[in-house]
């Protein structure tokens, strides 16, 4: 599911699909835009991405919706599993640390259960 593909659907069958309402994702888009435009040294350089920023938080939001495994998106992404990974937590780790998207973004799905996480045997 790419973002060209939902971008057309009706308010209902947007929600429906994503779980936000579509001015939700699109205040959630910018943030990770503006983010991730001030992360880049050099911004024309480099191989481009193969995921833009409005897949990349789909990919996110299905994560965490749908409970579908890394695996699994990787296949409908054409990713591996690591670079799914990879997303996950730094599209996550950019929307909790805006106070904006915080409000947006109530299920915390990887980043909290990682630092809750001990390992003391």
């Amino acid at each position: 599911m790419f973002y060209n593909d939902i971008e057309k659907l009706s308010i209902a069958k947007f929600k429906r699909l994503t779980g936000v309402k579509r001015d939700v994702l699109e205040q959630m888009l910018e943030v990770l835009n503006e983010s991730k435009a001030g992360l880049r040294k050099h911004p024309f350089r480099g191989v481009p991405a193969k995921l833009s920023n409005a897949d990349k938080l789909l990919l996110l939001l299905m994560y965490c919706r749908e409970y579908r495994t890394q695996f699994h998106i990787g296949v409908t992404y054409g990713l591996s599993e690591s670079r799914v990974c990879e997303i996950i937590k730094e599209v996550e780790s950019i929307l909790t640390s805006d106070s904006l998207a915080k409000s947006f973004f109530g299920v915390p799905c990887m980043i909290d259960n990682y630092k809750s996480v001990s390992l003391a045997y």
